[in-house]
């Protein structure tokens, strides 16, 4: 008899180890996705972006998601945006508006569902100006609005650039990243 409660308690250390284990090194943000721009192409962009394989990806953006925190972006809401979060605040935050930066970051901060338990990470903020197309990466707490930017001359996007773009504006979600 000591010996099955023996086994069972050794067999649900092994079990629960596996499982707590199986996900180590796997971290992702969870972050807002927001296209400020007029086509609203941005969306279908960021879409693509998450669904193409990380085979597709270019030597740098594998180098620069190498080197962030995150390894990748493991929840983006981009319909279900919330409350409070609109155009008008995020042009105000672009133009460094420190009260908009403040209500935002606390509306990332704060943010609670089933599946964001500690908050957003940060936001992407998408935005097509004079034949370019940014992407300012807001973090939940600081400063550093980090912008990225690629040339859309060419007709069709190139995947690759974009995560590129995602990827380096990546980089002001890390300084207070905990998966």
């Amino acid at each position: 008899m000591k010996k099955n409660i023996f086994c069972y308690f050794l067999l649900f250390i092994i079990m629960f180890s596996y499982s707590f284990f199986s996900s180590a090194g796997v971290k992702g943000y969870s972050v807002v996705f927001f296209d400020l721009s007029n086509e609203k192409k941005g969306k279908e962009v960021f879409l693509k972006t998450l669904h193409s394989s990380r085979e597709l990806s270019s030597i740098l953006s594998k180098t620069c998601w190498e080197n962030r925190t995150g390894d990748y972006i493991r929840r983006a809401y981009i319909n279900e945006i919330p409350e409070g979060i609109n155009s008008t605040e995020l042009t105000k935050i672009i133009s460094g508006d420190k009260i908009a930066i403040k209500k935002i970051q606390s509306i990332l901060l704060n943010y609670r569902d089933d599946d964001i338990l500690q908050g957003f990470d940060g936001m992407y903020i998408y935005n097509e100006i004079n034949g370019y197309a940014y992407v300012f990466g807001f973090p939940k707490y600081g400063k550093n609005i980090i912008t990225a930017k690629v040339n859309l001359q060419q007709k069709e996007i190139d995947i690759k650039n974009m995560d590129l773009l995602f990827c380096n504006a990546s980089a002001t979600f890390d300084s207070y990243f905990g998966p």
